[in-house]
């Protein structure tokens, strides 16, 4: 019996051996922090969905307001495009030949270059107008009339600029070549037929906004001279209503009625020189 206790307690000092006995060391610095950022993650969720929401809201934000400088940029741009479009076509600004024109051209080769300054500037109208044109669309379709009858003529469109009763202002010949009447002016024509009909009140003033124009570039004579056409033709030409107006106009000149001397007599103009002989 003894010999049976004393095997069994050498078993149990041998198991006793062979077990180590746990550490009583200190956990280390990072397994302690390890721990607590663990603890930290799992103690508090909430501040995680937090951040990320914050996150998610501050680019969205950006985006939001990126968008918005988009949009008023181009809102900016839309109007500006607008307003062009407004002052281009109801604010009457000049209507350059290539705008209107839109087909056969005239025969240019007939044209002769216009000598600057200018002396005189002839005003008519186009009397065979039943309803004279009020919109640009209107009198961009009269002014291609009249030069498909100009070329039927193998010529080109007779004046150098044409006024709408709205206050277009359509070129013809411009500034630099010869109308079909006369070598030594400009013809401005107003649209519509003004013996009894008044022009308006934006005939009249691209009218003068013309020749301010002229004047000041120096393509017109400082002492240069307005004439109706009747004065050196046999026609009504511009109209009663219009020479009403023009004749009390700074630089009109009387020239062809009773005594008063013929117009361009000072340049040897004859009634021929008038009417298309140059």
């Amino acid at each position: 019996m003894k010999l049976l206790l004393k095997v069994h307690s050498e078993r149990i000092a041998r198991r006793r051996r062979a077990t180590p006995e746990p550490s009583i060391l200190p956990p280390s610095r990072d397994s302690s922090r390890i721990n607590i950022n663990r603890q930290s993650v799992n103690a508090n969720p909430s501040s995680c969905f937090t951040r990320n929401f914050l996150v998610v809201v501050t680019l969205v934000c950006l985006v939001l307001i990126a968008g918005m400088i988009i949009t008023y940029a181009e809102l900016n741009k839309s109007i500006a495009r607008a307003l062009e479009q407004y002052e281009s076509h109801t604010e009457h600004l000049i209507v350059e030949r290539h705008q209107w024109e839109n087909g056969p051209k005239g025969n240019r080769g007939l044209r002769k270059r216009l000598d600057k300054p200018i002396p005189y500037v002839l005003i008519t109208h186009l009397d065979d107008q039943l309803a004279p044109c009020d919109s640009f669309q209107q009198c961009s379709i009269e002014m291609r009339n009249m030069l498909e009858a100009a070329i039927s003529l193998n010529s080109d469109i007779t004046c150098n600029f044409y006024v709408s009763m709205d206050g277009n202002i359509f070129v013809g010949r411009g500034w630099d070549m010869v109308n079909s009447y006369a070598n030594h002016s400009i013809c401005i024509t107003l649209m519509g037929d003004y013996e009894n009909l008044d022009p308006t009140i934006e005939q009249l003033k691209r009218l003068k906004l013309i020749l301010d124009y002229g004047e000041q570039e120096k393509y017109l004579a400082a002492d240069y001279k307005i004439i109706a056409q009747r004065q050196v033709k046999s026609t009504n030409s511009p109209g009663k209503k219009v020479i009403d107006e023009i004749k009390n106009w700074k630089h009109y000149y009387k020239c062809g009625y009773g005594y008063i001397d013929k117009c361009g007599n000072e340049l040897g103009m004859t009634e021929e020189n008038w009417n298309g002989k140059q």
